[in-house]
Formats: C-alpha cells, structure tokens, sequence
C-alpha cells in the first residue's frame, strides 16, 4: 500500500472517529448532528472506502491484465451500484425533513412506520452544526417573535387577555401567541399584523376616513385559529363599508396604505386591514375579508406603497360579486332593484355553463373578472355609476350601472367568443314604467365589449345593433 493510500486510510479513520466521538457528546448535551451535517458524512463514509476498494481492483487488473480481476472488479462496481442505490431509497423512506423557520428555529418531521403519523419536533440550531430539541414556551415564543420583527419582545400577563407579548416598537398592542401551525411552512401563530393595523386605524379616526367608512369593533377569528379547540378571537377595528361607498373607500383606504408604509411602523409588519362589505346599513353580517399590506408587496394580494385607488376600488367590487354570489347577500329593503322582468337572457338556461373541460367555479370568476374589467374601464368614472350584481331566475349575472328614476343601465354578460378567447357582454339601457319596473326584452343596445381571458385586456366593439359587426380590432380579438 503506497504512502498517499495509507495518509487517506489514517485522515478517514480519525474523521470517523471524530464524528461519533462528537455524536457521542452532542447526545450525553442533549443535542444531535444538524440534518446537512449528516447527510454529508454519510456520502463520506460511504463513498470513500467504495472507490478505494474499486481503486485496488482496477489496479491489480492493470499490472496482472487477467481476466478474474477483470470480473472481480466489474461485479463489484455493479454490485456496489446496486447497494447504493438500494441504499439511497432507504435512506430517503426514512428520512428526516428538517425546516428552517423564519426566526431560525427548525421543525423536524421524523418518518414514522406505515400507517401511523409522522414524528414532530421542534430544535434551535447550536454551533453551526448541531441542533437542541426544545418544547415552545413564553421564552421561546418571545424569541421567535424578537427575531422575526427585528425587536425585543417581553412576556407579560394581561388581566383579560392573559399571556401576551410586548415592545417598546409597538407599544399600543399586545400580541397573543397560539403555537406554531403544522402547514408546509411552519410559522409562528401571532396576531402582531392584526393588531397593529387596528391601532393605526383607531388613531386616525372615523373623521379620517369620511362616510364611506364606519370604524367598528369586530371580533376576529384567524384561519390559523380556526383549527384550534378554544377557537380563539380578538377585537380588531374594522372598516365598514356599504356597497354604494366601494369607490370612495377605495380611495380612502390606497391613502391609508400608502401613509402607513411611509412610516417605520410596519418595517418588519405586515399589515392586515379587516373589511366588511355591506349591501347596506341594514345587512346584519356582510361579508368579511382582510387586505394585507407591506413594504414587500405582492403582485398577486399583498399591496405596497405604491397602491392606487383604483386597485384597491377593484379588489372591492371582486368582493361584492363573491358576496353577492355567496347566497348571503341582503337586498336593501324596498329597493327599486327588484322592479325588473325575470326574462332569461339570449343564451338560455345554460349562458353561464362552464365550456366543456373547465371548471365552473374557475369560469364564473372570469365572468366575474370581465364584469370588474369594463365597468373599471368605461363605467366607474361616469356621474352616478354603482356596481351591483344581481341575477335572473336561472341564475344567469347581469351588473348595474346606472339607476335613476327614469331609466337603468346595466351589463349582461353573453357568451364566449367563437375563438373562445373572448368573453363577450352586452351593454343595455332600458325605460323605467311608471311603478319604477323595466324589461329587459325592451331594453337597448348601448355598446357590446369583449373582454380577453388571458390578458385581461377589454375591447370596445362599438355595437349597438345584433346586426353590427364592430371594430376590426374586437373582431380580430374575437374571431367573429
């Protein structure tokens, strides 16, 4: 054996040794190799004496050119092939999965045997290699939340609330903890977003925010907290807001966020404003939603500083139509939105039946989409426009508009186009009787719009007629 091979035998032997002599020590201090650590001198262990092995029999081939160590060598390689990767499944069956949370604490999921659930635990790392197991308590849920918001928070008993958490950062709230939620990516289950948020809102006050909004107590249930025995709830200060407010709010609501995060106050927070929507001041529930902000925003939900009215004024009305859609909407009483004929519009009982392979639920929030599109783009701007849904006898949506004593406007959702790229909707104007009744039948032809599923995009056909055939731009979009 050359002096090189005898240097690697003598370097493999002390890294074994030093690693179940740690292993070793880390037990009797109750701690434990971090998953990488053992992953890697695993491959090690392994690999190295492999091709020393298959190194030796490559060469004894070489210098004797016999055809047994030619055999020998190449059995081995396929047999040590074979036990590697047999290996390698069983290691991954009974693998650990070690997740790194946002304050640096791991979860560790064990694989358990067939049939019974998973082993899970929680550790801190220690000295860049090993990890302790702990058990959450108020010192740790203190730390968690110290480092996930960049400040120092201090256990406390609360007479009402019980254990909460404080911070010179954010003095006006308490945080109530409730553990760690077992998702895929375990977090700390806190209510600092909540709670910060309301402050804010409380300290700028109803005059803040005008008619459009009432500030109300409400009482807020997490989906964190949904799962949990207690089902906890905490107060928040919510924005309540009637359906023929949505767009005044809206803009109230863009300058809100847009204040808040020019602060420092919500640096390492982020916010959570709790809405209700009403159909008036005499719906008893509403409909409930909460829009998140944050100095990271999110194209998809979370809002940033750079959020206008109109988007906050869309996000509204896609929450009307849901709440309208939800089968807990309440019609104002004596309202003249009732006063219309229940005449099926042209495309018949199925006019909102999803094309065959899509699913329903998905078509009807591209219907719903198409209606906040053309009324955002053409409509909303207009003197007394209003968004408001309501639908036929069979189900079928249209959207008003517009409503005087004279007349209605409102838009009627058609067909998909014969590209099926398209959306199309009708845009109708029709006479109030004198009992304030209309009839669709008898309604006219305003404007036809296509709008496009896939970018969003809304077309004006410049229709007004069955008999028209519109832009070359709509027909081009609609393959008509």
């Amino acid at each position: 054996m050359g002096k090189n091979r005898i240097a690697i035998v003598i370097c493999y032997l002390l890294i074994v040794t030093g690693y179940f002599a740690g292993d070793w020590y880390l037990q009797q201090n109750g701690m434990e190799y971090l998953l990488k650590i053992k992953l890697v001198t695993g491959i090690f262990l392994w690999c190295l004496p492999v091709f020393l092995i298959g190194s030796f029999l490559w060469r004894a081939y070489q210098k004797k050119q016999a055809g047994l160590w030619f055999g020998l060598f190449l059995t081995y390689v396929i047999v040590m092939a074979l036990v590697s990767v047999c290996a390698a499944f069983i290691q991954v069956a009974q693998m650990e999965d070690e997740y790194r949370m946002k304050d640096g604490y791991l979860r560790i999921t064990e694989s358990a045997a067939y049939g019974t659930p998973n082993e899970v635990y929680y550790a801190e790392p220690v000295y860049g290699i090993a990890r302790r197991r702990f058990t959450w308590d108020t010192e740790h849920y203190a730390q968690s939340l110290s480092i996930i918001y960049d400040t120092e928070f201090v256990p406390m008993m609360d007479e009402r609330k019980g254990q909460v958490y404080i911070s010179e950062d954010y003095p006006d709230v308490k945080v109530q903890v409730w553990g760690v939620d077992r998702t895929a990516d375990p977090e700390l289950k806190e209510n600092l977003s909540y709670l910060l948020t309301s402050s804010e809102i409380e300290k700028k006050g109803q005059a803040y925010f005008g008619d459009a909004v009432q500030l109300t107590k409400k009482q807020q249930t997490t989906a964190e907290q949904m799962n949990l025995e207690d089902n906890l709830s905490y107060e928040v200060t919510a924005l309540t807001i009637p359906a023929d407010q949505m767009d005044a709010a809206g803009a109230k609501i863009a300058a809100f966020i847009q204040e808040e995060l020019k602060t420092s106050l919500f640096d390492h927070v982020q916010g959570s404003i709790f809405i209700v929507l009403k159909s008036s001041l005499s719906d008893p529930e509403g409909w409930s939603f909460n829009l998140p902000f944050s100095v990271h925003p999110s194209d998809s939900w979370v809002y940033g500083a750079d959020v206008t009215a109109e988007v906050i004024q869309s996000r509204l009305h896609t929450e009307l139509i849901q709440y309208q859609q939800s089968g807990s909407w309440v019609e104002e009483p004596d309202s003249s939105n009732h006063a219309y004929d229940d005449t099926v519009y042209s495309g018949g009982d199925d006019v909102e039946e999803a094309p065959e392979g899509q699913d329903q639920t998905e078509f009807y929030n591209q219907i719903n989409d198409g209606y906040v599109a053309i009324y955002s783009e053409y409509m909303a701007d207009a003197d007394g426009a209003r968004f408001q849904t309501t639908q036929d006898a069979k189900g079928n949506s249209r959207m008003l508009v517009y409503e005087d004593d004279d007349k209605v406007r409102f838009l009627v959702y058609d067909r998909v186009s014969k590209n099926e790229k398209c959306l199309l909707y009708v845009y109708h104007e029709a006479d109030k009787a004198s009992d304030g009744s209309y009839s669709l039948q008898e309604a006219r032809i305003l404007d036809m719009y296509a709008y496009v599923i896939d970018t969003g995009e809304v077309i004006d056909s410049g229709r007004q007629a069955w008999g028209d055939v519109g832009t070359s731009e709509y027909r081009e979009a609609t393959g008509e």
